[in-house]
């Protein structure tokens, strides 16, 4: 019976993905030359590896090599020398990360939750639109939300199994993580710190030691492969460029005190209640206001012949004062960015413009975005003590959050690895209600 529900999830989820790519014409995009922005440079890059097996060293300027870490676009490259180069290969190879992601969190799930309750968080996922929709998107998020998954799974059939086949697998999915996301290195010391806490009770100091080195060696070898490779052309140790991101968001703790009130207001309730506060702010909100400035600076430096080490040390140190002289300004910009990433978007350009003139339909759609955080935050809070168990969930939904909330530019789809630990919490709080539902209706009959 289960397995049957879990296959009917998985068509859901395909159809979804089907559906969403229909209403938003994303499976219309059948030649390389309708990528933009970011699915351009990836592809590009992708390419080249596949034609000259290069990563862009030829010299494509702040958008080539260094910008972007070498992940997803080897991910991409696989796909095309598989499936030929055309963008169906990249969907069929998404549609089937997306069908696998179902299964891994299935399997998680059920460390977790008994039957029926650990069906829940892949019914979440398979309706998840926002999630579904990337599997005709050429974007990094539902690949590197399948490697968080593999990494978790990996771990746990672990801790279970003693195999430790499981660490390299584990190791693996993290490594090529954080050649997507460079961000999750700093997690990775709070991801050894629960390994050893579980591992010191039941293993000898030498045995430790060497569970440690396999979950290791293969971030080791491949961020340090590429962290050299950063270093001969680039003459950083930087595994990408950031110092952009970081700068706009700095930008955004310099600005005025009435504009700080609207990013807020923006974050909270949507960028146009804010436009009550700040007349024009839903045309142009934060960050998108800093982003062209940023830009703009870069190729200012740029045209003085400066590198982009340079470039990139120069952006951080202003971005550094900024921050240091608006540390409460950066507060609140963090705290809006916290909210911006977990909520719908609605500025310009985004389809929930189209309830731009009904601010009610704007706050309802937010109330219930709210509401389902709140349920979120109650199921983190029912097992923050179990360390043991709910630890890397906990750790990768609180670290994750802070890093991305107030270090980046903030956009919903950058929290979309994280959702699936979202409907494991979400499921999580769904069940106690129900227990404490279920008993309080089943007081009075026993009573009667």
């Amino acid at each position: 019976m289960e397995r049957t529900f879990l296959i009917i999830i998985v068509f859901i989820g395909i159809g979804m993905a089907v559906l969403m790519s229909a209403i938003n014409g994303t499976w219309r995009a059948t030649s390389f030359s309708d990528y933009h922005d970011d699915a351009e440079i990836y592809n590009t890059t992708a390419l080249l590896i596949l034609e000259k097996h290069s990563f862009g060293e030829e010299g494509r300027g702040f958008v080539g090599a260094f910008r972007r870490s070498p992940g997803y676009p080897i991910f991409l490259a696989f796909s095309y020398a598989l499936l030929g180069k055309t963008p169906f290969a990249a969907f069929f190879m998404q549609a089937l990360i997306l069908i696998l992601s179902l299964f891994l969190l299935w399997s998680l799930a059920g460390i977790y939750f008994p039957y029926p309750y650990r069906l829940l968080p892949p019914l979440f996922l398979a309706l998840s639109w926002f999630i579904t929709l990337q599997v005709t998107i050429i974007l990094p998020e539902l690949f590197t939300l399948f490697l968080l998954l593999f990494f978790l799974w990996s771990l746990f059939q672990f801790f279970d199994s003693r195999r430790r086949g499981y660490l390299g697998g584990a190791g693996g999915a993290l490594a090529w993580f954080i050649l997507i996301k460079p961000v999750a290195l700093y997690i990775l010391p709070f991801i050894l710190a629960i390994v050893i806490a579980r591992e010191y009770a039941r293993a000898s100091f030498l045995q430790l030691g060497f569970t440690l080195g396999l979950l290791l060696v293969i971030p080791f070898m491949s961020i340090g492969a590429w962290t050299i490779r950063s270093v001969s052309l680039f003459h950083t140790w930087q595994i990408q460029s950031g110092s952009y991101v970081i700068a706009w968001k700095s930008l955004e703790a310099a600005a005025s005190w009435r504009r700080v009130a609207a990013s807020f207001v923006g974050g909270l309730v949507g960028d146009f209640t804010a436009d009550r506060i700040l007349p024009g702010y839903a045309d142009n909100p934060d960050p998108h206001l800093y982003v062209k400035a940023t830009f703009d600076h870069m190729r200012a430096l740029g045209a003085q012949g400066l590198s982009e080490a340079k470039r990139e040390a120069i952006l951080y140190q202003e971005a550094r004062e900024r921050i240091i002289a608006n540390p409460v300004k950066f507060l609140v910009a963090g705290i809006t960015g916290l909210l911006r990433q977990n909520t719908p978007m609605n500025h310009r350009g985004e389809a929930i413009t189209h309830a731009r003139q009904n601010l009610a339909v704007l706050l309802v759609i937010r109330l219930i975005g709210y509401a389902l955080l709140a349920l979120i935050l109650y199921g983190a809070f029912l097992h923050w003590r179990d360390w043991h168990t709910w630890g890397f969930v906990l750790i990768w939904f609180i670290c994750y959050n802070l890093l991305y909330g107030f270090f980046t530019h903030n956009e919903a789809r950058y929290m979309i690895p994280l959702w699936p630990l979202y409907f494991l919490l979400l499921t999580a709080a769904l069940a106690r209600i129900f227990s404490l539902y279920g008993k309080r209706l089943r007081t009075p009959l026993s009573q009667s």
